[in-house]
């Protein structure tokens, strides 16, 4: 006969097979928030200027470029979130392990990096590649003059 303990194992074993996914309970307020904010956002931007009559002391790019600026990150979010379930959903179409959190993370930062590139272009009123190149002559610059007080092995060290 079988004993008490092993007839309640196979009991919550079974309760545990049919209860639903914690990432199916979670996908509809997982991406919801997001898609809100780019509907919002976009139709902050599409109506800038009929906000604008309702708060004429702001400038109107300001508010345009607040807008634009909400529409950058906000899509970015909702495309991470969309990565983050897609991903999930593959793995459990082929049966592999889990997705690396690491993955979802670097997905995450490119996004979030790409929608702060844009930004600040669109504040600077440059182009993205103008941005980049700014942003690399930015961080080129403290390393070169950090060099220049001391011997470098860039530089010959100045003769006396």
């Amino acid at each position: 006969m079988a004993s008490p303990q092993n007839n309640f194992m196979k009991v919550t074993k079974k309760k545990r097979l049919h209860e639903p996914e914690p990432s199916a309970r979670i996908a509809p307020s997982f991406v919801l928030w997001p898609l809100v904010w780019c509907i919002g956002s976009t139709l902050f931007y599409f109506f800038h200027a009929d906000i604008h009559a309702l708060a004429p002391d702001v400038p109107l790019t300001t508010i345009r470029n607040v807008g634009a600026g909400a529409i950058f990150y906000s899509f970015g979010w909702l495309l991470a979130r969309i990565f983050g379930l897609l991903a999930v959903r593959k793995r459990k179409a082929t049966g592999r392990r889990r997705t690396p959190r690491l993955l979802q993370e670097l997905v995450s930062v490119a996004l979030f990096t790409i929608a702060t590139m844009l930004t600040l272009g669109l504040l600077l009123g440059k182009s993205s590649g103008g941005v980049l190149a700014s942003s690399g002559l930015i961080i080129a610059r403290p390393a070169w003059t950090s060099c220049l007080g001391t011997t470098c092995r860039w530089r010959r060290p100045k003769c006396s």
